[in-house]
């Protein structure tokens, strides 16, 4: 068995080391094809690499960083300042993600460090899960050409307040000299105490979800369709054992899909449960498509106006026991609609396009929430 596993190991060396000139050849072809050698600042955000060929990383996480980056790119489009996607060092390098069906082009680091002989200002956007490992992991030739740049800002995104690193870690991980920044997707997480607790700026960009995404469809145009979030939580055996025995109702987890497939689906569904964060795509995105959601609340993240919503639920020992007459009772036209329409409203109150817009811009011009 070890044999095999040594095999399957060299094998994926091989492709590897096969794919990866063709891949950077690329990669640098389309640098060149969009943007002179000598520009002078760069925006760079960091995505996971692929975990081996073909097999993308990919979820709301990543789909935030994509709708950052081209929300960016229109803020710089009267000059010649490239806005690009890497994915993080020592990863796979991938041209696209491959279930989206318009993705942005993704480039390496080598590849960008090689092109851009000496730009002089620098922004670099961290997924918090990422923060702390960064620059451990870059190359010498990587660290000289950021420590090359007179001026380095470098944000971390906390998408997710659970997933940032301590503010010793953080601290301890970015070079001193560098300006720091922290950027939040949730307001619940957008504090004063959080920018003196990690003794820098703190700023709200929210999501890129706004109703004006999705086709929100009636309850007479539903399917009898319950959507479940991919998060693993010990509760949830529980919680599923219970809408399993459901009468008439189809059960899909969101698994190996495209996020086009995702959103026609949401479309069709009745009911959504997440068992994630709570307050999360799989929350506000089938709540935007007419669909009824069920979570428990979470005070990480939830802001105390959601805690009152009929399908929050104070912990999982309350979903268990209600989730499954909950949704019998709401299964007809006029009560489905009442509740449907307080799910959506609070949903909408918090997440707006053009906010989300003026809070990316008031970022670039340092104008941040918690200075």
């Amino acid at each position: 068995m070890d044999g095999l596993k040594a095999l399957a190991r060299r094998g994926l060396e091989i492709g590897r080391s096969i794919r990866d000139p063709y891949v950077g050849h690329l990669q640098k072809e389309n640098l060149r094809s969009r943007f002179p050698r000598s520009c002078e600042t760069i925006v760079l955000f960091l995505v996971p690499g692929q975990l081996r060929v073909g097999k993308d990383v990919f979820g709301g996480g990543v789909i935030s960083i994509l709708s950052l980056a081209a929300e960016t790119s229109k803020l710089f489009v009267s000059q010649p300042t490239p806005v690009l996607i890497c994915n993080y060092p020592g990863s796979i390098p991938f041209l696209k993600y491959n279930r989206i069906a318009d993705s942005p082009a993704i480039h390496s680091l080598p590849a960008v460090c090689h092109y851009f002989a000496s730009p002089k200002r620098l922004i670099i956007h961290l997924p918090e899960t990422h923060s702390a490992d960064f620059f451990g992991l870059l190359s010498s030739r990587e660290k000289a050409w950021i420590d090359g740049c007179k001026d380095v800002h470098i944000n971390v995104l906390n998408q997710n307040v659970q997933m940032m690193p301590t503010a010793e870690i953080l601290r301890k991980s970015i070079p001193e000299r560098f300006k720091t920044t922290i950027t939040t997707a949730h307001k619940r997480y957008c504090t004063r105490v959080a920018a003196d607790q990690y003794g820098m700026p703190v700023h709200h960009f929210s999501t890129q979800l706004s109703p004006e995404g999705y086709r929100r469809r009636p309850y007479s145009e539903k399917e009898n369709l319950l959507i479940v979030s991919p998060d693993d939580h010990p509760d949830r055996l529980n919680v599923m054992a219970r809408l399993e025995q459901l009468q008439g109702i189809t059960i899909r987890m969101i698994v190996d899909m495209t996020y086009e497939e995702y959103k026609s689906l949401i479309e069709r569904a009745k009911w959504a449960v997440t068992f994630g964060e709570g307050l999360d795509g799989y929350f506000i995105e089938p709540a935007f498509s007419g669909a009824v959601s069920f979570a428990v609340y979470n005070e990480e993240f939830f802001t105390e106006k959601y805690r009152n919503l009929p399908t929050v639920y104070s912990d999982y020992n309350e979903m268990e026991a209600r989730i499954t007459a909950d949704i019998s009772s709401l299964d007809n036209e006029s009560d489905y609609s009442v509740c449907q329409e307080k799910i959506f409203a609070a949903c909408r109150s918090d997440y707006d396009i053009e906010i989300y817009r003026k809070n990316i811009a008031a970022f670039y011009r340092g104008d941040y929430t918690h200075p």
